[in-house]
C-alpha cells in the first residue's frame, strides 16, 4: 500500500514511511494565522518533533556565530578563531507548553504505539475544514490492545481556541480505561538544543530559558500555565478544559470520549490577565466539537472562496497547489501588523521563526491578489519596523534605512552570526520597497501609500544613495550580492541593480506626489528623515543613470566580472555547494529579476537569458523552482515549465529530499501560485490593465481561480478551447484585459469570453 493518497481536498498517510517519518507533522499543522500545532501525537513521540507555536511570540537567546555559517569558509576574507568565540543574542521563535498532551492507560498501564501493527497507522488532513484525524494502534507493556482516535483543529472562527476530541476503543480486553490530561511545559526548541547546545556548556547562560512558567494549576477537569518572554515582556497565556468521563469500564464495543478544549493567547499591546483567559476558555467552552468545527470550516470556505485554484485533468498538482495554499492560509496573521509571515511560518522552528525575503517576494503574490487586506498587513509590519531597518544603517555607515536579513518582531536584524550575509544580501531593501510598490498599485489605498508606505520608500532610497557611488558616469554598487550566495562578495549585481533603480523610480513617484498633493506630509517626512534638496535630487538622478549590467544582446551578467570565471554546466549530481569562483549559480538570480521586471526584457531577450542561466541553475534553493516554471511557461517552454512547476509545488507534500522536518518551505509554496497565475495562465499586471497569455498543459482540462485587483474581483476560467472572466458585482468598475494583442473590457457584473 502506498504510504501516501490525496483526491484533491484530502490528504492521507499510512503506515510509518521511515524516510518519511519527521516530515509528515510538518505537512499535518493545524493552524488559524495566530496558533499553529504541528501535526504530532503523544503516542509518536519518540518519533516526532513536536510544536506548538503562537504568532509574534519570541524570545532572545544566545548563539555562537559560527553556528549556521554554512558559507562562511568559501568566502575570500574569514578567521575560524574570530568568528568562533563570538557569541550574541538573538531572537527565536518559542515551542510553547504543550497543552494538548495526555494519554490512555488502564490497571496502571500506559498505552503506547504498538509498532508491530504500525501499518494500522492513518493520519488524514481535509484542508476544507483546517481538521486532521489520526488513529494509532496501541499497546501495554501486557499486550492489551486498543486503537486511540485523536480529531483536532485549531478554530479560523476563534483565533484562541484549539479543540481535540480524543477517543479509545478497545481490542481485546475489557475493564477501566483512564484519560490523563496533560500540558508539557518541558518543551525544547531544537533550533536550541542543536545550535545553542555548545554555547550552553561553555558559558552560563541560565538566564535565557526559552520561556517562564509563572503559574501552574490544575483540578479535576481545568488546568492552565502562564509563560512569559524575556525579549520583549510579551504574556503568552495558555488554559485547556478536559470534558467527559476520564474514567471508565469499557465493555465489547464501547467507546470513551474525552473533548480538549485550549485557548491560547499571547498579548502584544497591554496585559493581560487570567480573567480574560478564563473568559475566552468560558466562550468556546460553549460550543461542541462539532460546532466549533462548523463554524471553523465556514471561515475556511470563505477563504478557498477568494484564493483556490481548480485544475481538472491533473490529481496530483491539484492537491499539491492546495496543499501549499493551506499552509500559507494558516502561517498568515490576519489579525495584526505586528507579525509577519516567517520563511516556515506556523509549521515549525526552522530558520528561528525569522521573517526573510521570502515573505515580500515570494509569497506576497498571492495574498496581494486574493486578500488583500491580509496583504496590507505584511506591508505595514515592514512600515512599522522602518525604525530597526534604520538601525541597521547607521551600524554599518549608512543612511536611510537598510532592512535585516532576518527578523523577528522587533525589526532588528537578528542574522548577526554571519557578517557577510547581512552587509552583502542587502537586496532585500530593494525587495521590500518593491511589495510596498506592489500593493500601492494593486490596492490603490491612497491613505496608506501616504500615511505610511511614502516614508519606507524614500528611506530605503536614501540607503541605496549612501551605499552606491558614481564611477564613469554611472551609479555602482560594491560588495552586494544578489539572490545567489554562492556569489556574496560580488559588485554590480544585475539583480541588485536593476531592483535599486525600481526602488528610485518609486521613491521620486512618491516624493512627486506628496509635494504636489500632499505637502503636510511630505513636510512631516523631511522632518522625521533629514532628507536634504541634494539627496531628493539624486534621487531622481541616479534612477537614470544606474548600471544594469545589460549587454547589447540582451544578456544581463550577473555581476561585474561574471562571465570570466570559470564556465560550468550543471549536472544532475553536483555537490551542494560549489565553487564560488564559477559561474554556477545556487538559485535564480538574474531570472528573477526577468520575473520581478518583466518590462526590462523582450522575448528573445528572455530566451538569450534562460539558455545561459538555466543549464547554469543547481537550484539548492527551494526558492528557484517557481521562478524557472513562470520563466519557461514565458517562453513557451511546455515540459520545462510543467516540471518546474512540479517541483515547487511538490516540494513539502511530495517532499523528495525529506526536509521539511523543521518546517514547510513556504516561499516554494507561494512561488506555485505565482507558477500557476502568471506562469501557466499568464497573468500580467500592467497599472489598470490585466493581461493574459494562458499556456495551459495538455492534460489539464480546465484552471479556474479568482483574483482581486483595484477593487474589481475577477473570476478566470481557461481551458484548451478559449478563456472565459466574470467580473462581480460587487467589483469598483470595468477591468481592460488584454489578450492576443488585443485590448477588451468586462463591465461590472459582466462576462467576456475570449
Amino acid at each position: 500500500m502506498d504510504y501516501l493518497k490525496y483526491d484533491g481536498w484530502t490528504i492521507t498517510f499510512y503506515g510509518m514511511p521511515e524516510e518519511k517519518e519527521k516530515s509528515i507533522p510538518t505537512l499535518l499543522c493545524i493552524g488559524n494565522g495566530s496558533i499553529g500545532v504541528r501535526g504530532t501525537i503523544p503516542e509518536l513521540e519518540n518519533y516526532e518533533r513536536k510544536g506548538i507555536f503562537s504568532a509574534g511570540f519570541f524570545d532572545r537567546l544566545p548563539r555562537p556565530e559560527l553556528a549556521y555559517n554554512t558559507f562562511t569558509p568559501f568566502l575570500k576574507s574569514w578567521s575560524y578563531e574570530e568568528e568562533t568565540s563570538k557569541y550574541h543574542l538573538e531572537e527565536a521563535l518559542v515551542n510553547c507548553p504543550d497543552i494538548l498532551d495526555g494519554y490512555f492507560e488502564t490497571e496502571g498501564e500506559r498505552f503506547g504505539f504498538d509498532e508491530t501493527e504500525k501499518e494500522k497507522l492513518t493520519r488524514h488532513l481535509d484542508m476544507r475544514s483546517g481538521e486532521v484525524v489520526f488513529h494509532i494502534p496501541v499497546v501495554t507493556g501486557s499486550g492489551k490492545k486498543g486503537t486511540v482516535t485523536r480529531k483536532r483543529f485549531a478554530s479560523m472562527a476563534d483565533q484562541a481556541a484549539v479543540y481535540e476530541l480524543c477517543s479509545f476503543e478497545r481490542e481485546n480486553f475489557t475493564g477501566r480505561v483512564e484519560y490523563h490530561a496533560l500540558v508539557d511545559t518541558d518543551t525544547k526548541n531544537f533550533n536550541v538544543s542543536g545550535i545553542y547546545q555548545d554555547a550552553v556548556k561553555e558559558k552560563d547562560y541560565a538566564e535565557y530559558r526559552l520561556y517562564d512558567v509563572l503559574e501552574q494549576e490544575r483540578d479535576e477537569d481545568n488546568f492552565q500555565t502562564v509563560i512569559r518572554g524575556r525579549c520583549n515582556g510579551y504574556k503568552l497565556y495558555m488554559a485547556g478544559r478536559t470534558e467527559e468521563e476520564d474514567a471508565q469500564e469499557l465493555s465489547m464495543g464501547e467507546e470513551l470520549r474525552i473533548l480538549r478544549r485550549a485557548a491560547v493567547i499571547c498579548d502584544r499591546t497591554s496585559e493581560i490577565d487570567k480573567k480574560i483567559l478564563q473568559g475566552c476558555l468560558e466562550r468556546i467552552s460553549r460550543l461542541s466539537y462539532e460546532e466549533a468545527l462548523e463554524q471553523s470550516r465556514k471561515k475556511w470556505q470563505k477563504i478557498w472562496e477568494t484564493c483556490d485554484i481548480e485544475i481538472d485533468g491533473d490529481l496530483r498538482i491539484q492537491t499539491g497547489i492546495r496543499h501549499n495554499l493551506y499552509l500559507l492560509n494558516l502561517s498568515v496573521c490576519r489579525t495584526s501588523d505586528r507579525v509577519s509571515v516567517a520563511a516556515k511560518g506556523l509549521t515549525g522552528e526552522g530558520y528561528r521563526g525569522m521573517v526573510f525575503w521570502d515573505t515580500d517576494i515570494h509569497m506576497f503574490p498571492f495574498f496581494l491578489y486574493t486578500q488583500p487586506e491580509t496583504a496590507r498587513n505584511i506591508v505595514s509590519f515592514r512600515c512599522r519596523t522602518l525604525d530597526g531597518a534604520r538601525e541597521k544603517a547607521r551600524k554599518y555607515g549608512f543612511k536611510g534605512a537598510d532592512y535585516p536579513w532576518e527578523t523577528g518582531t522587533s525589526g532588528l536584524e537578528e542574522c548577526e552570526g554571519f557578517l557577510k550575509l547581512i552587509t552583502h544580501q542587502l537586496h532585500i531593501t530593494a525587495d521590500v520597497a518593491y511589495a510596498a510598490g506592489q500593493y500601492i498599485e494593486a490596492s490603490k489605498d491612497e491613505k496608506f501609500y501616504v500615511e505610511e508606505a511614502a516614508e519606507l520608500l524614500v528611506e530605503t532610497a536614501r540607503f541605496w544613495l549612501s551605499k552606491g557611488h558614481m564611477e564613469n558616469g554611472e551609479f555602482c554598487i560594491s560588495q552586494c550580492s544578489g539572490p545567489d550566495e554562492l556569489h556574496l562578495e560580488s559588485d554590480n549585481n544585475a539583480y541588485v541593480m536593476n531592483m535599486v533603480r525600481h526602488n528610485l523610480l518609486l521613491a521620486a513617484r512618491a516624493v512627486q506626489k506628496l509635494e504636489n498633493e500632499y505637502p503636510q506630509y511630505w513636510e512631516e517626512i523631511v522632518r522625521k528623515t533629514g532628507l536634504t534638496e541634494a539627496e531628493k535630487e539624486q534621487i531622481f538622478r541616479y534612477k537614470d543613470c544606474i548600471k544594469t549590467m545589460k549587454g547589447k544582446d540582451g544578456l544581463y551578467e550577473q555581476c561585474e566580472g561574471f562571465f570570466k570565471l570559470e564556465d560550468r554546466i550543471v549536472y544532475e549530481n553536483d555537490p551542494y555547494i560549489v565553487p564560488a569562483d564559477t559561474q554556477t549559480v545556487k538559485q535564480a538570480d538574474t531570472l528573477m529579476l526577468l520575473y520581478l521586471l518583466p518590462q526590462l526584457v523582450n522575448k528573445e531577450e528572455l530566451m538569450e537569458n534562460w539558455n545561459y542561466y538555466e543549464p547554469r541553475t543547481t537550484h539548492t534553493s527551494s526558492l528557484s523552482y517557481g521562478v524557472h516554471g513562470i520563466i519557461a511557461a514565458k517562453l513557451g517552454l511546455a515540459q520545462k515549465a510543467k516540471y518546474y512547476l512540479e517541483k515547487s509545488m511538490g516540494l513539502d507534500l511530495f517532499n523528495p529530499a525529506s526536509n521539511c522536518a523543521d518546517g514547510a518551505h513556504l516561499a516554494a509554496a507561494g512561488m506555485s501560485w505565482s507558477a500557476v497565475i502568471n506562469g501557466i495562465a499568464g497573468v500580467a499586471f500592467k497599472d489598470d490593465e490585466i493581461e493574459i497569455a494562458p499556456f495551459l498543459p495538455e492534460n489539464w482540462k480546465r484552471l479556474k481561480f479568482k483574483l482581486e485587483y483595484q477593487g474589481r474581483q475577477l473570476c478566470f476560467e481557461l481551458t484548451h478551447k478559449g478563456v472565459k472572466i466574470e467580473n462581480a458585482e460587487g467589483s469598483s468598475d470595468a477591468q481592460t484585459i488584454l489578450c492576443g494583442g488585443s485590448s477588451y473590457q468586462v463591465g461590472k457584473g459582466e462576462q467576456l469570453c475570449l
